[in-house]
């Protein structure tokens, strides 16, 4: 079930079944641990022949697309994750002294600490030789912390049982402090995500985009999670994370053309001088042309931009940049090649000019479009629970 949640949690989800048939051999129970697994692994093996058959490719996308370098790229993450101020270090460190203290009278007690442990420990090994893109809040490393803080309310369980009142006084504040800093930082980010000012206009475009495009139109994308979940319409996921030929490969122009989308969509990553994008004026939506992409290209940061703008990649293995960082180019590439089929714009995401949008001229439903997205752009906000009609909404 983990594993459906998200991709990477196959390896705790392994590792918990390692673990508990390591608990039923003690406890005797191994006969009947296996006969549920038997059932599990039959359920598994149907999941994973239905995904072969649909996607052609035995595993998760996600994977594939983080998997795409060969060597340790998530190692520098992980350590700025275990380093950073408000990472897992003082954690850790308490947790260390505290077990210490527990072995001589709770030894069984940390051995079994020590083994809810390994699942997402095994979790952050992975992450070390995946590309770690959209891990906002250090989200994929979440899992462990949240482990970590449980065996340290553990840890002053045993404490207190023990007699030890004074460092489980200072087991409780240690683990407290930090908890309650996390809710109420959570608590303020909601209330920053839905004050009026920054509500981001994709929420409410991507509802009314889904209502304007029917299955016959082909859009090409690499925000797909926000733009796609509305619609019925054929969509290319650029970025690979819902397409098994972006995910093997990179995408090429000859996949775009051959592909011919009516309208396409994607996030600069930085592939482009923002403040090209907007020359004249502040305006959230700016008519562009395909001289301003290949002026807009920005040299300066990589020469692998360039390298890939002039002549494609045929391998993620072969560059340095990530995924999203590829698919921007190689989409700007195909719409400076193109330009006369389509209507350029760049779209302001608050501070930045991030996202740009390309409208085919005889797509019929064009107008209709740049209506929505100029009046979410303004301020034309629609919440998820609004969208959908929920009660009292």
């Amino acid at each position: 079930m983990v594993g459906l949640i998200r991709s990477d949690g196959v390896v705790v989800g392994v590792a918990f079944c390692i673990l508990g048939g390591y608990w039923a051999y003690r406890t005797k129970v191994l006969n009947t641990y296996l006969q549920i697994s038997l059932v599990c692994l039959l359920l598994a093996v149907f999941y994973l022949f239905w995904r072969y058959s649909y996607f052609r490719m035995l595993l998760p996308l996600p994977l594939y697309v983080k998997m795409t370098r060969g060597h340790l790229e998530g190692l520098k993450d992980n350590i700025e994750w275990l380093t950073m101020a408000g990472g897992p270090r003082y954690a850790l460190c308490l947790l260390l002294v505290f077990i210490g203290s527990l072995i001589p009278t709770h030894g069984i007690q940390v051995w079994r600490m020590f083994l809810s442990f390994i699942p997402v420990s095994f979790l952050f090994f992975e992450l070390i030789f995946a590309v770690q893109i959209q891990n906002s809040w250090w989200r994929f490393q979440a899992p462990v912390f949240v482990v970590l803080l449980f065996m340290l309310f553990q840890s002053a369980v045993y404490l207190a049982g023990a007699g030890q009142k004074f460092l489980t006084f200072l087991l409780v504040v240690a683990v407290f402090v930090p908890v309650f800093a996390l809710i109420a930082l959570g608590i303020s980010w909601i209330n920053f995500s839905y004050a009026p000012q920054y509500q981001f206009y994709l929420g409410s475009f991507s509802v009314k985009l889904g209502q304007i495009l029917n299955k016959e139109n082909k859009m090409a994308l690499t925000e797909a999670g926000a733009l796609a979940y509305w619609s019925n319409a054929s969509l290319e996921d650029i970025a690979g994370l819902n397409n098994p030929l972006t995910a093997a490969a990179p995408a090429t122009v000859d996949y775009l053309r051959d592909t011919n989308p009516e309208i396409m969509m994607f996030h600069h990553a930085g592939t482009l001088k923002s403040e090209m994008l907007h020359r004249f004026d502040k305006k959230p939506i700016q008519s562009i042309t395909s001289a301003v992409l290949i002026e807009a290209q920005d040299r300066g940061i990589s020469e692998e931009y360039e390298n890939i703008f002039q002549g494609g990649l045929k391998s993620y293995k072969k560059t340095n940049l990530k995924v999203e960082q590829v698919a921007a180019i190689v989409m700007a590439k195909y719409l400076t090649l193109y330009a006369d089929n389509y209507y350029l714009y760049s779209v302001s995401c608050g501070d930045d000019y991030c996202h740009i949008y390309a409208l085919r001229k005889d797509f019929k439903l064009k107008n209709d479009i740049l209506k929505e997205l100029r009046l979410a752009l303004q301020g034309n906000y629609q919440s998820y629970a609004q969208a959908k009609h929920f009660l009292f909404t």
